[in-house]
């Protein structure tokens, strides 16, 4: 721990970090009697001879295509030189010329590369076209957003080896897989009319963060209020954070109600109640993309994806040894980062191995380091982390028809949080997490290119808490067995009908554990779920008889199935449309259900009960006893929600490298478990119009018996003159606090991403801007009450959130300048309600590439901007705690400067 062992981690890590350069350099002077051929040089249409796969990604990038391809199939092939004015299908098409490989441009915005016949050119060393997923050669937002958008009528390939095999023939070479992207189960397909966003590994480095939770909470849909900085926010306090892990909160709606996976596997939900995804324990390192679908999705994958879903893709096809060292730490200072990863990739003519291990770490930062804080003492702000992850996948060809892939991930992370308080003693609070991911896969060509996929999982995480106060100790597990088949049913006019059936089947489990002090009954619960799903895209409109007006039309529609062995079961169906009025312009829309399963803490963790004397005007005394039973209830059902979105891609045909996108959402989500009485458990017996039906008079003894079953008895309350402590006996009424399916919440809002890609000499542009506006969010708690206006206040969403960037590179050398910005909003728990101003920070990032690798220099908050101030913000589960900013919206670093080598051996 950095508190107990002072700087050496840093230390170390610099130690590393200084070999690493001088490697590097060494490296590099050795290169400079290499070929231009090496060169990772790159001029927008007068490019030198480099790798094919830089070369695409060079020329989507200036040109704002999507050019989607198996890496491995491009793998270890070199282009030559690219030079002259030519459109960018000409330049793909010349990139390509002599090779196996061909270009299809299936909408507007895409061209998907692929195998179509042997090549002897091809080196025997290498994976070929063994490659379970595909790399963009356009970066994303916020940079480059791409959005993924190939036509229903994509072509639909199995994946076999290109080479010199004996499954190259003359009829052509085959793939066995083509890539699946979040939102849809249908290979070479995004989802239909769905805003999908994509953030490559450039974007991602670019971006200057260390670690996923602060690269994910810099995007503006979705709101950081559970990390490992916002241990008081309202929101990590109900979901029992007791891991300090960081979740994903896409358009606020709580952090359960976001689908988080890793290359499309479900990860067992952490911390107390299991109630939280951890993406934490996924290093940056790792990440080759991440995939972020707006939009609900419970027709496509189930249970929490009701705002949307998150994807984390991570590498596999890497050949080599890569090191990556990083150092950061705030000017202000109180506050250091340090990393370390090491990984190993190698490729063989069938399959593929890669080993990684990464190391991340920071120091605390205490309040008193910090002039806005007004945190008791040195009272951390931000608590001190170590990490340790290790991770492994392996790809093997077992005959011209089948493949299997494998892959572990492995993470131990330690907390160390120190506290004070008026209401606390100072105590240190040690938070120790376990996170396994592990899945297998197996693929199998099958006729008339159809597929199938056969998929098993495994996850499971063990979050255990100390201090002063006891133990908290919780454990969720998921594991899931699964089979899918997708290929073409029919030749349409518009091109080809395809078609995805699967079936799964999910066990889930949680698990508490009986501690010494804290008072909470062990439980030890799990469920079945079956499920079956179908999806069908449909091109009514395509090349062969588009129209004026008409040059594309395509729909698809999804359905799917639950069947829970606790609560019951729930269908689910999406449809989504696009339309194509002209060359550029896509219209599209999307309309569904969605759904949120109960916690099984929410419904067996059982509770307490407590006897307190409340006003009741009903009673000849003016009061009465009541019993008092709050905690988890059998008897809860789903939340569901309805959701639709409408919007626009336009990429102008007469203004190379302009794009603009906009998406609508308007999300109604009801039956939300919530906690009755909680706004007035003392008062609520006088207001029977809102709270009948928690509202028990005269119970029996019997009934009594029942509320206390699997419930703790607390202590006896009396509020001020309602007279002495009562018995059992004595109780006439009972409130009925547990939690139900009650609450509901709208939100309403857009998306909106605006790109310009354009070359002026020897310099390479790129401007984008891209922001979430939201024009509603409020709950309604109970019938009869006025709603709660979420939107604007203090640990909610702002109404505005934009990230705008200009990046600009010539030859080896880029610089990328971001601007970042939140709108004010209020700080309605304070009285008076307290005006927080808007927030504006500047981000620099310098980068130098080199034959084996890159430098980079990043200063995020380059002004040193300090968060917006937030007077008196303590919250009751905070015990007092006054922090001064909030931790939802604002970060507490102040300007963060950052160096990192990232080397190839």
């Amino acid at each position: 721990m950095w508190r107990n062992l002072g700087r050496k981690p840093v230390r170390i890590a610099t130690s590393a970090l200084l070999l690493a350069i001088s490697q590097a350099l060494y490296a590099q002077n050795a290169a400079t009697t290499e070929p231009p051929a090496q060169s990772l040089g790159a001029y927008d249409f007068d490019l030198p001879a480099q790798p094919l796969v830089t070369m695409l990604r060079e020329v989507g990038q200036r040109t704002g295509t999507n050019i989607l391809f198996q890496s491995g199939i491009v793998k270890d092939r070199h282009s030559p030189a690219l030079r002259g004015r030519l459109t960018v299908d000409q330049a793909v098409r010349q990139l390509l010329d002599g090779t196996s490989l061909r270009a299809q441009r299936t909408s507007a915005t895409t061209i998907v590369v692929r195998a179509v016949g042997p090549d002897p050119t091809e080196p025997r060393e290498g994976r070929g076209s063994n490659d379970t997923g595909a790399a963009p050669a356009s970066s994303t937002t916020p940079g480059n957003e791409a959005r993924q958008r190939e036509g229903g009528d994509a072509p639909t390939e199995d994946r076999r080896q290109a080479g010199t095999s004996s499954a190259a023939t003359s009829e052509g070479v085959v793939e066995l897989e083509k890539m699946v992207v979040t939102g849809t189960h249908i290979r070479g397909s995004a989802p239909i009319g769905a805003p999908l966003q994509l953030y490559d590994r450039e974007t991602i480095e670019r971006s200057g963060y260390g670690n996923t939770e602060d690269f994910m909470r810099s995007l503006p849909a979705n709101l950081g209020s559970v990390g490992a900085s916002t241990s008081f926010v309202p929101e990590a306090i109900d979901a029992a954070n007791t891991g300090f892990g960081s979740a994903v909160n896409l358009r606020g709606l709580g952090s359960d109600a976001t689908l988080v996976l890793m290359d499309g596997t479900r990860i067992a939900p952490g911390g107390f109640k299991g109630a939280i995804v951890d993406i934490s324990f996924i290093p940056l390192s790792l990440i080759e993309r991440i995939e972020v679908l707006g939009d609900g999705a419970s027709a496509i994958y189930g249970s929490d994806a009701v705002a949307g879903v998150v994807n984390y893709v991570l590498r596999e096809d890497f050949h080599g040894a890569e090191t990556s060292a990083r150092l950061a730490a705030a000017t202000q200072g109180g506050y250091e980062q340090a990393s370390l990863s090491q990984a190993y990739g190698k490729q063989w003519y069938s399959g593929g191995l890669v080993l990684a291990y990464s190391y991340a770490g920071n120091s605390n930062l205490p309040g008193d380091k910090r002039d806005f804080s007004q945190a008791v003492g040195d009272n951390d702000l931000i608590p001190e982390v170590a990490a340790h992850n290790a991770f492994v996948n392996i790809t093997q060809r077992l005959s011209d028809t089948v493949d299997i892939s494998g892959r572990a991930i492995y993470s131990e992370r330690d907390v160390d949080r120190y506290s004070i308080s008026p209401l606390t003693p100072a105590m240190s609070t040690d938070a120790h997490t376990k996170q396994f991911v592990t899945g297998l896969s197996a693929n199998i060509a099958l006729a008339n290119d159809w597929q199938g996929r056969a998929t098993g999982s495994h996850s499971w995480n063990r979050t255990k808490l100390e201090n002063v106060f006891g133990i908290q100790d919780g454990e969720s597990s998921s594991s899931t067995l699964g089979f899918k088949t997708d290929g073409p049913l029919a030749s349409l006019a518009g091109g080809m009908l395809q078609a995805a059936f699967g079936a799964e089947y999910r066990r889930e489990d949680f698990a508490r554990f009986a501690t010494e002090q804290f008072v909470y009954l062990p439980v030890d619960r799990g469920r079945n779920i079956k499920s079956a799903y179908a999806e069908l895209n449909v091109p009514l409109v395509g090349d062969a008889n588009a129209r004026p007006g008409l040059q594309r039309l395509a729909f698809s529609v999804a359905a799917r199935y639950e069947d829970y062995s606790d609560f019951g079961d729930t269908l689910n169906p999406k449809l989504g449309v696009e339309w194509s009025p002209l060359s550029g312009l896509t219209l599209r829309g999307t309309a569904g259900t969605s759904f949120k399963a109960p916690l099984l803490a929410d419904l067996y963790s059982g509770g307490s009960v407590i006897l307190v004397n409340v006003p009741d005007p009903e009673s000849l005394t003016g009061t009465s006893t009541a019993l008092l039973a709050n905690g988890s209830n059998a008897d809860l059902d789903s939340e569901s929600s309805r959701a639709w979105t409408a919007g626009f891609d336009w990429r102008p045909t007469g203004v190379p490298g302009l794009r603009f996108g906009l998406t609508y959402f308007d999300i109604s989500y009801e039956d939300r478990i919530e906690q009755p009485l909680r706004a007035n458990p003392f008062g609520f017996i006088s207001r029977p119009d809102l709270y009948g039906p928690f509202i028990l008079r005269d119970p029996s003894m019997q009934t009594i018996d029942e509320f206390l079953v699997d419930r703790t008895f607390g202590d006896t309350t009396v509020l001020p003159g309602f007279g002495p402590p009562r018995t059992l006996a004595d109780v006439t009424v009972i409130g009925d606090m547990r939690l139900a399916n009650l609450a509901a919440t709208d939100v309403r809002g857009v998306d909106f991403d605006l790109g310009y890609a354009l070359s002026k000499g020897v310099y390479d542009w790129t401007f984008n801007l891209a922001g979430t506006y939201l024009f509603e969010k409020q709950t309604l708690l109970v019938d009869g009450l006025p709603p709660v206006i979420e939107l604007d206040t203090l640990f909610n969403p702002v109404d505005l959130r934009v990230v705008t960037s200009a990046n600009v590179r010539r030859d080896k050398v880029s610089a990328n300048l971001a601007l970042n910005y939140i709108d004010a909003y209020r700080n309605i728990l304070d009285s008076p309600p307290q005006a927080i101003d808007s927030w504006l920070t500047v981000d620099l990032q310098f980068r130098y590439d080199y034959r084996s690798g890159h430098v980079s220099l990043g200063i995020n908050n380059l002004l040193d901007e300090a968060p917006p101030f937030v007077r008196n913000n303590g919250q009751p589960g905070s015990a007092g705690q006054q922090y001064g900013y909030d931790p939802a919206n604002a970060s507490p670093l102040g300007r963060f400067v950052s160096l990192q080598l990232t080397h190839r051996w």
